[in-house]
């Protein structure tokens, strides 16, 4: 799966992230951990794992990791969430639809 190796070109880098932020467009500017594990199929520990690993940049106030969207686009888009070795069910999912963007990725360019 071409998504997973770390020799992607600039162009393909901005199609995944266009492609992450029409998913995430009815979200919220600011996200909690619970709505990032329902968005990308892992479990909330994981998700404040990568906030306090700083994997995932977040703030934390009134004892929850708030995450804006924006911090959320540059993960989603990193090579260390792009590579995983385990992956959640959504996240195979989120890669099925970018290998067929990316097949297709005249449509995706601007």
């Amino acid at each position: 799966m071409r998504i997973r190796t770390r020799d992607l070109s600039e162009e393909e880098c901005v199609i995944i992230r266009r492609y992450y932020e029409k998913c995430l467009e009815e979200q919220p500017d600011v996200m909690t951990a619970g709505m990032i594990s329902e968005f990308t199929g892992y479990g909330n520990s994981a998700v404040i794992s990568w906030c306090k690993k700083g994997y995932l940049k977040s703030f934390y106030i009134g004892q929850k990791y708030q995450i804006p969207k924006e911090y959320l686009l540059d993960y989603l888009t990193s090579e260390k969430y792009r590579c995983k070795a385990n992956r959640s069910q959504e996240h195979c999912h989120h890669n099925e639809e970018m290998e067929a963007l990316l097949m297709r990725k005249s449509d995706w360019i601007i």
